[in-house]
């Protein structure tokens, strides 16, 4: 989105310079040289990408500077990486999972829009996301099968995630955004079905 990271060379290194307290940079030191650039990974390896194949108007899925918006794909994310290792009975840090945002066009414009996906931790790797991508109706069954089990008692302990379903210890930067909850809906679109906003009801009461 245009948004850039800014670094300043301290001493012949570079380093981040920090934004403000609005977001914007800083710009401490303007006398040091700064150069705003993005930052990537090139990676040779398979990648499935999965995203809704047209969403309600009504819902706004942009996760950009959002951190509820953020939850619902990264929360997805993870539960797709779950039940994909239990489809493959694997261990689930085989797979590299996240999501991601790109320009589409549309008439009279164009549109961000946000995929999951999910490609094998190794380079070169084993073939998992292809598997997944090329058998993606029983992937997908299986996807229904576990969240059906978090619905069951697991539902009754667990407020948002937890290291029964979403969280590992190596996904914990990622934890406050993880929410099963969030992620069910999210497969209701994949799925092609509306978000039932009644089922969670009992769980918004008695957090109110």
């Amino acid at each position: 989105n245009g948004e850039l990271y800014s670094f300043k060379k301290m001493g012949g290194t570079w380093i981040e310079e920090p934004r403000n307290a609005y977001g914007g940079k800083s710009d401490l030191d303007p006398e040091r040289e700064r150069k705003d650039i993005a930052l990537g990974m090139i990676k040779r390896t398979d990648v499935l990408l999965i995203s809704p194949i047209d969403s309600s108007n009504e819902l706004y899925l942009n996760p950009s500077s959002n951190p509820g918006r953020k939850a619902c794909w990264y929360s997805l994310a993870y539960t797709l990486r779950a039940a994909g290792s239990r489809y493959l009975d694997m261990d689930p840090e085989e797979i590299n999972t996240g999501y991601t945002v790109k320009s589409e066009p549309i008439q009279g414009g164009r549109i961000l829009k946000a995929e999951v996906f999910l490609a094998d931790h190794l380079e070169n790797g084993s073939g998992y996301a292809t598997f997944l991508g090329e058998n993606l109706g029983s992937f997908f069954s299986e996807v229904r099968a576990y969240m059906s089990d978090l619905e069951g008692e697991h539902a009754d302990i667990c407020d948002s995630s937890c290291y029964s379903c979403l969280r590992d210890y190596r996904n914990s930067s990622f934890h406050p955004f993880l929410d099963w909850r969030l992620a069910r809906d999210m497969v209701d679109l994949l799925s092609g079905s509306e978000i039932d906003f009644l089922r969670w009801q009992y769980r918004e009461l008695e957090l109110a």
